[in-house]
């Protein structure tokens, strides 16, 4: 569940400087879920595009879980504040709703450590 979180740090740390390549270097090649993700970020930054709000995820506490072993499977709880989002420099702003998902990171072990081989929201 460490990793997991690790992971959603990276995210937001990507979020805010446009750098994805952390993101992708834990993430598996078929990870299309991660993939998008860190699509999505350096679009906006390399579009010149904006937040303007918190954008990062939260995972409270008692948030996240270890739903399977093999492989191992966790769900985790995703809280995201309203944020305003403007794709890209001059564009027209978008809302993205605050609001709470069940995410479930699929991993697997590769050499000494982790990588998320499937991402998805429930």
């Amino acid at each position: 569940m460490e990793f997991v979180r690790h992971y959603v740090e990276l995210v937001n740390t990507a979020r805010m400087s446009g750098d994805v390549s952390a993101v992708l270097a834990l993430s598996a090649p078929g990870c299309e879920g991660c993939r998008s993700v860190a699509r999505v970020i350096k679009e906006i930054h390399d579009n010149g595009g904006t937040y303007e709000g918190d954008p990062n995820w939260t995972i409270p506490a008692d948030g996240a879980s270890l739903v399977n072993e093999d492989p191992p499977i966790v769900q985790a709880y995703i809280h995201t504040q309203e944020v305003e989002v403007v794709r890209k420099a001059g564009g027209e702003p978008e809302t993205w709703p605050g609001q709470t998902t069940l995410n479930e990171f699929t991993l697997k072990r590769e050499g000494d450590g982790w990588k998320v081989e499937e991402f998805v929201i429930r």
